[in-house]
């Protein structure tokens, strides 16, 4: 297919790139089976896509200075597809080799963006009828991707400073927020110890009233979750384990935590409603229980599906890259690749479990 290309996030020696297919370059919509074949959450893939992000790994690459050795090329992924499987929402990738006018550039993770066609193709209704948003909302005073933000705004600066035991107040924000998705959103992001969150690295969006389908209420996206297990200096988790974020700790409420904390303080109204924590605690039970999304074993195996996807593939991506930060140790599949692997598939042990002792010792769940 004709696509236009441009570069995606931040200057890199490896850069990521995005891939928007226009009328103008020949197909308004690139018809694939790409995700269709994606190694997980492929059966659900939409199939028609107006553009697709090439993440280059960004801070967890062998082309980085920057924790170079805590390099999978998976861990955001996982994210991603966590999130689809406790919730049936997300971005679905997968991975392909790029070459560039002929050069090889190395492996790449193809994965979808949560804008207004992706939330119309999955959720229903027109694509102006979606507002989108990220996190420059709220971390760089950007625009909204699309839509009106009446709703978004209302929700964020209004609703959630009303006093949540009280049931009508309560009513009126399910109206506003999709309550399974937004608990599901929060214990796979806490179960991954993702920390350059939640101020930082979100997609969102819900369906306005301009259209003839019902309202949706705010959905949250798993998005670049490259910092998660890897970096626990950044607050002080030395396990690596899960790690309920501070700015949703029991210490702080909704008038505590900065202005781009809008997700924690979406929680800390939301916790104030009974019925709201014992929807919580029964997802913390369905998601970390036998068979759960955030069950060990189940863990285990999806971390394991994407690794042995791209086994093979990383032999590539050290000879094009392993040698980028250090010409004299180059880093390779069997050595340093695998040991990041191991390492993650040692934390998922015992992982639900430390993610229940800290919600319980919150006083979240009983």
């Amino acid at each position: 297919a004709n696509a236009g290309i441009q570069s995606h996030s931040h200057n890199r020696l490896k850069r990521s790139l995005r891939l928007n297919f226009r009328a103008l370059y020949g197909d308004a919509k690139f018809k694939s089976d790409l995700l269709d074949r994606a190694p997980l959450n492929g059966a659900t893939a939409d199939g028609k896509y107006d553009k697709l992000i090439l993440r280059a790994g960004n801070n967890r690459s062998w082309a980085r200075s920057w924790h170079p050795d805590e390099t999978t090329y998976t861990v955001d992924q996982f994210y991603r597809d966590t999130q689809i499987a406790a919730s049936g929402h997300g971005m679905r990738g997968t991975y392909v080799h790029l070459y560039i006018n002929g050069l090889y550039w190395g492996l790449y993770n193809a994965t979808e963006r949560a804008d207004k066609h992706f939330l119309s193709s999955y959720f229903g209704g027109a694509d102006e009828h979606w507002f989108a948003a990220n996190h420059g909302l709220v971390h760089d005073n950007a625009p909204p991707l699309s839509g009106d933000p009446t709703r978004y705004n209302y929700l964020t600066e209004t609703l959630i400073y009303r006093d949540m035991s009280d049931p009508f107040n309560y009513a009126e924000l399910q109206d506003y927020l999709e309550v399974d998705p937004f608990i599901d959103y929060l214990l796979v992001s806490w179960w991954s110890a993702t920390n350059d969150w939640p101020d930082n690295n979100w997609y969102a969006g819900n369906r306005n009233e301009t259209a003839p389908e019902d309202t949706t209420g705010l959905m949250y996206f798993a998005w670049d979750g490259e910092a998660a297990w890897d970096t626990p200096q950044d607050f002080g988790n030395p396990s690596g384990k899960a790690k309920i974020h501070p700015a949703f700790l029991s210490s702080e409420d909704v008038n505590s935590v900065g202005d781009a904390f809008v997700i924690a303080r979406i929680w800390h109204a939301a916790r104030q409603n009974a019925d709201f924590m014992a929807r919580f605690s029964t997802r913390v039970d369905e998601l970390t229980g036998a068979g759960g999304a955030l069950d060990d074993t189940v863990a285990r195996a999806r971390w394991m599906t994407l690794a042995n996807f791209v086994r093979e593939a990383v032999i590539g991506e050290s000879a094009r890259w392993g040698d980028a930060v250090d010409p004299n140790a180059p880093r390779t599949r069997d050595g340093a690749w695998q040991q990041e692997v191991d390492k993650i598939y040692d934390i998922l042990g015992g992982n639900a479990a430390e993610l229940r002792s800290q919600l319980a010792a919150e006083g979240f769940i009983p």
